[in-house]
Formats: C-alpha cells, sequence, structure tokens
C-alpha cells in the first residue's frame, strides 16, 4: 500500500496477513512492527518468532505484519509527524480486515522502533479509540532519528500528548540485559511513568533490547496476549 500524511513525503508498505488457523474461533487482529525503521516483518526475525506469530494465529487472532518500504517509516527526524503513516496503516487495518463484535481484540505489538510506531499513535493520533491492548517491547526509544536541535525534535512526550487511554491496556517488556546504550530503557520508564490508565511493566530474565528473540521474551508475550483473550 501508499501512505499518506501531511507535510511528509508518501510511503509504501507491505503487509503479510495470516488468517487464523482453520477451526479457530475467531478472537480478533494482531498488528506486528518491527525495530528500527521498520523494514522486515516481525517474523523474519529467528525462526522462533515465527513460532510465535504462529501461535497467536491458532489462538484465534488474524495476524497482520506490517514491513515499510526503505527508507522505512521514519525516513527523517520528525518522529511525531512521521508516525502519521503508523497510525493510518492502523486504522486501514481496524476499517477493512479487522472483524468487530463482542470480546474481538484489536492487538499492538512492537518492539524497539515498533513500540515507538504504536506509543507516538497512542499519544498523537487516537489509535487508543480501538487498540484494545499495546504490547510495547524494548522500547519506547524517545525520539526516533531524533538528533537534530528544538524545534525539529519531536520526541514522544512533545506537544500536547494524550496520556490516558480508557480503551486500552499498555503493558512495557524491558530485557533484563538491555545495555540501554541509546536511553531507550530510559525513555520507555518516562513513558510509562507518564500514562494515566491501566498500565503494567515487566523485566524479562535473559533477555536484552529485542525481547521477543530470547525464549523468556516469547513465552512472557504469549502468555500476556492470552491473558489479554481470556
Amino acid at each position: 500500500m501508499v501512505v499518506q500524511c501531511p507535510g511528509v513525503p508518501d510511503a509504501g508498505a507491505r503487509l503479510r496477513i495470516v488468517a487464523p488457523t482453520s477451526g479457530a474461533s475467531r478472537r480478533g487482529t494482531i498488528v506486528l512492527v518491527t525495530g528500527g525503521d521498520g523494514t522486515r516483518y516481525y517474523r523474519q526475525g529467528t525462526p522462533s518468532v515465527g513460532q510465535m506469530v504462529d501461535a497467536y494465529v491458532s489462538d484465534g487472532l488474524e495476524a497482520v505484519e506490517v514491513a515499510w518500504d526503505a527508507p522505512g517509516i521514519w525516513g527523517g527526524p520528525r518522529a511525531r509527524t512521521l508516525a502519521c503513516r503508523f497510525a493510518t496503516v492502523a486504522q486501514w487495518i481496524m476499517g477493512s480486515l479487522h472483524q468487530p463484535g463482542p470480546g474481538m481484540a484489536f492487538i499492538a505489538q512492537g518492539t524497539s522502533g515498533g513500540a515507538a510506531q504504536i506509543a507516538f499513535g497512542l499519544a498523537h493520533y487516537g489509535i487508543g479509540g480501538f487498540v484494545t491492548y499495546a504490547s510495547l517491547s524494548g522500547g519506547p526509544p524517545d525520539c526516533p532519528l531524533c538528533t537534530p536541535p528544538p524545534p525539529a525534535r519531536e520526541p514522544l512526550l512533545s506537544g500536547s500528548p494524550q496520556l490516558t487511554y480508557p480503551n486500552t491496556t499498555v503493558r512495557f517488556f524491558l530485557g533484563a540485559n538491555d545495555p540501554n546504550s541509546d536511553g531507550t530503557v530510559d525513555a520507555a520508564r518516562v513513558y510509562f511513568n507518564a500514562v494515566t490508565s491501566q498500565k503494567s511493566l515487566q523485566v524479562i530474565p535473559n533477555t536484552a533490547h529485542d525481547v521477543e528473540m530470547t525464549a523468556e521474551g516469547q513465552a512472557t508475550l504469549l502468555a500476556a496476549e492470552r491473558q489479554v483473550l481470556g
């Protein structure tokens, strides 16, 4: 698809869509986004990450993996403005793929820069109106690619962020072994502290920055998803 947002160039994105396993009761939709510029599919991390995505599908979720065409979703320092791209895709998935109804979850899960895509969407683009569960791991970093001085900087909590999400449970997952060399752990904790609605933060042992890459991280993410589904 081609994603259009005001004031920035159009961005291309590819969606990998896997319907729930045959015979499984449909429980909703899970949107999966990766770190960095978000240019790869979520399941491309490791074979075990792909198995975790398959488990979501077996649980009755339609898995929608979003991969941005180069140079990726950010492609510049204006993170708050550029995050309109993810919010636009999430809204399209909600309106075109998701099957609403009682008990149907709409989940957004991302790691590092992917967590930032979701967090900016919650804080500045109103996706909390339809996202029932946001799973943020290894972040969100404060401001992806945000190196220039103000006013060009657009960190997550700049502007007038929305920090209360009555319809959304926000869960943060950090690796106990995350080196935090770029400040992502500190930034994630700042956002966690700022959120005023239902939230939790869990530190996962034997895990570094990319939470979904370890057995402990995968088990934690999968258990949290199943708790949300009930």
